[in-house]
């Protein structure tokens, strides 16, 4: 019987691979972490109507700049709780519905859609991170625009 002479970095480097391999399998079939998601609809427009972004003005100086409408009125707000592969839906309100869907395991990546009276508005998708508020511009609707903006509260 020949024994060949294995130098110890190739069998850490093997080691090493076959570790990884078998993690990364393993990852695969475990569920994301619980995540909570806020998400608010927005109406924006440039008539005589209430504005609702009095209290908050950093977000509310980021919509004028981003889409230029000087009133912004909240339509609804709504927590969505991804978990898992599944599609969630949340009501921000009796009129619309959000579908919220992770892609995959390895991605923070979430698909979403909003929908009007069951009729598909607008699609896409965002990467939640925490303390920070992402902007979607949302189609027109009655003479202003939709816009939503989705906040991580835990990631």
């Amino acid at each position: 019987m020949v024994y060949l002479p294995i130098k110890w970095s190739s069998w850490l480097a093997l080691s090493l691979l076959a570790w990884l391999s078998l993690s990364f399998a393993h990852a695969q079939d475990v569920p994301l972490a619980p995540r909570e998601i806020v998400v608010t609809l927005y109406f924006a427009q440039n008539g005589a109507a209430r504005d609702e972004l009095g209290d908050n003005l950093k977000l509310r100086d980021n919509l004028v700049k981003l889409f230029g409408y000087q009133t912004y009125q909240k339509i609804g707000t709504a927590m969505v709780y991804p978990h898992s592969f599944s599609p969630v839906t949340a009501w921000p309100n009796k009129l619309f519905s959000l579908t919220v869907q992770a892609v995959n395991p390895a991605s923070p990546r979430y698909d979403f859609e909003l929908s009007q009276e069951e009729k598909p508005v607008l699609k896409g998708s965002f990467i939640p991170k925490p303390n920070t508020p992402i902007i979607i511009k949302g189609p027109l609707y009655d003479q202003g625009l939709l816009i939503l903006v989705v906040n991580a509260v835990k990631l």
